[in-house]
């Protein structure tokens, strides 16, 4: 029986279903909370993301107002700083924490863009969660001015990374490496939450079709870059014309006129159950060529039963022991090929449920909650 923790709880992004890593957030917040944890959560506001916890443990404290005004202050406030990391720079909820931290058990910064409150809490008991390890998200980006960013993100995530009283968590061994190679700072990993509606999924729903899928929160420009690139670069030279179901929200106004126009592609926008779309198909298709961390929607095609066809970026970070099923891409012309293989072949129910089963074998161990004790 683990014993009780007091949990002061600090997101970047309000808990929900709006995005993965807002999910994962959601996810974890129940699992503390039915692990018996009372959890204080402070989070920042965001136009139609509305939380609202689904369990007596979790008490919302806190919701910050975000706007453009507030983030073009903090970097006055905070100039050593690189802006991505003051973004979320509330003093009313540093005086929240620097009078009140010593009341928790351990205080919880969900998402890089929080992390600079554990500089002003050096005594506390502090996991820092890195979605992403940004330093190699800014890192990938070319030019000059990228270039001296890069270098301002690194100082800048290095000095929020130091620390004695810090523990690093993140979801991958390939990001552990780089938080120890970059900052000589070890790191503990933790497996991200399937959503339960995988685990709901029926024998019926892994019978496949025959289009393929695009999965993501289309308005971040790296996934509607990828979007359009395929258009242009991969989706002539296909042997046929595929039928493609594209999932996910935020698409423009533009790009669906743009997208809804082209043969064989239906645009499905948000969609409350996901899954049994994803299961039914014969690929994920992936061309991402920035970002870092691992790839949500890809992990959550692999608990589908689905193949990923995609880049090194969009695949990376991904167990070693599903590696079988991720069909790394490099140019427009792998992915022609590939996309032409999967089209001719298929997959029984039986071999999608036996990946559904392994990816949910691996990724149901090393849980944050397991960590506490």
């Amino acid at each position: 029986m683990q014993k009780q923790k007091k949990i002061l709880f600090i997101s970047a992004f309000p808990p929900g279903d709006k995005t993965a890593g807002q999910n994962y957030t959601r996810l974890l917040l129940e699992d503390l909370a039915g692990h018996g944890h009372k959890i204080d959560v402070c989070v920042f506001k965001y136009a139609d993301h509305q939380y609202a916890p689904q369990h007596s443990n979790i008490n919302v404290l806190m919701v910050r107002p975000l706007g453009t005004k507030r983030k073009l202050l903090n970097i006055v406030k905070l100039p050593m700083l690189h802006p991505f990391f003051t973004s979320r720079l509330s003093l009313r909820l540093i005086w929240f924490i620097s009078r009140n931290s010593s009341r928790y058990d351990l205080v919880y910064l969900d998402f890089s863009q929080v992390f600079l409150y554990g500089l002003f809490i050096p005594r506390s008991r502090q996991y820092l969660m890195l979605h992403d390890v940004i330093y190699q998200k800014y890192a990938r980006k070319t030019g000059a001015l990228q270039s001296a960013a890069s270098k301002w993100i690194f100082r800048s995530e290095k000095l929020l990374l130091s620390g004695k009283r810090k523990t690093l968590l993140t979801f991958s061994e390939k990001d552990r490496e780089l938080i120890k190679t970059w900052y000589g700072k070890d790191a503990k990993v933790v497996s991200p939450f399937l959503d339960p509606m995988i685990l709901d999924l029926e024998e019926a729903d892994f019978t496949e079709s025959d289009y393929f899928c695009f999965y993501g929160a289309w308005n971040r420009s790296e996934n509607t870059e990828g979007l359009h690139w395929f258009f242009e670069h991969v989706y002539p030279g296909l042997q046929s014309r595929i039928r493609i179901k594209v999932i996910g929200g935020g698409m423009s106004a533009k790009d669906k006129a743009v997208f809804s126009t082209i043969p064989g592609v239906e645009l499905l926008g948000f969609v409350e159950n996901p899954y049994p779309v994803l299961a039914g198909a014969r690929a994920l298709i992936a061309p991402l060529f920035q970002g870092a961390g691992v790839k949500f929607k890809v992990l959550e095609a692999l608990a589908c039963g689905t193949t990923v066809v995609g880049t090194e970026i969009a695949l990376e970070g991904i167990a070693a022991d599903l590696g079988e099923e991720l069909i790394r891409c490099t140019t427009g012309q792998d992915f022609i090929t590939e996309i032409n293989k999967q089209a001719a072949a298929s997959r029984t129910a039986e071999e999608k449920i036996a990946l559904h089963r392994k990816t949910i074998s691996i990724y149901t161990r090393d849980r944050f909650s397991e960590m506490l004790g």
